[in-house]
């Protein structure tokens, strides 16, 4: 009788998620990995200074959820995967920035200066400007001026070449710039020395 037991598979008291985790352990310390990053990129996107992480955290943990079900499987730790959850995470931060009326530091040079910035942008101003901007401006966009990656670091993230994120950041300016000539845009205030 003992031995029958014993020969029948797994006891009752083993859950199907620890036969899982036994039969997939890559699979699991890749989420471990992956799914923390896209988390942190997701709240640094929506709250780059954390003044309100309880919240931000949260957004960014349910919209990383989203992004985990339609990524292929088996996960990878590699470039190919993280730069297609960047990207991802990216896209689905834009639609939860409608409205925000925080403020975020972006470095004096990244916009023309005939749009008078001075160092703060708005993160509902950037939303609507690259809401109308095709996708791999976006996300280069969002990782740039409200997560405050460099471009370099935004480049390496995406999957993309520097030149190709610097052209999306002019881009973007040139966006801006068409914007305030068309009333539609924050009106900077010019620096003064």
């Amino acid at each position: 009788m003992c031995m029958a037991s014993s020969t029948q598979g797994p006891s009752l008291s083993e859950s199907p998620s620890q036969d899982r985790k036994r039969s997939h352990p890559a699979q699991e310390d890749d989420f471990d990995l992956l799914f923390p990053i896209a988390v942190g990129l997701g709240r640094r996107i929506l709250d780059r200074e954390g003044h309100d992480l309880e919240r931000s955290v949260a957004t960014a943990e349910e919209l990383a959820v989203n992004v985990f079900v339609e990524l292929p499987r088996p996960l990878r730790q590699d470039e190919k995967t993280l730069s297609r959850i960047c990207c991802e995470m990216a896209d689905v931060c834009l639609e939860a920035l409608l409205g925000d009326q925080s403020l975020v530091s972006v470095p004096l040079g990244l916009l023309p200066a005939e749009t008078g910035f001075f160092g703060e942008l708005p993160l509902c101003e950037l939303q609507a400007t690259l809401s109308e901007m095709r996708r791999s401006d976006r996300r280069v966009g969002l990782l740039v001026f409200a997560a405050g990656l460099s471009p370099s670091q935004a480049a390496s993230a995406l999957g993309l070449s520097l030149d190709r994120a610097l052209s999306s950041i002019n881009r973007i300016g040139k966006r801006f710039h068409d914007r305030q000539v068309l009333g539609l845009g924050p009106k900077f205030k010019a620096m003064h020395s």
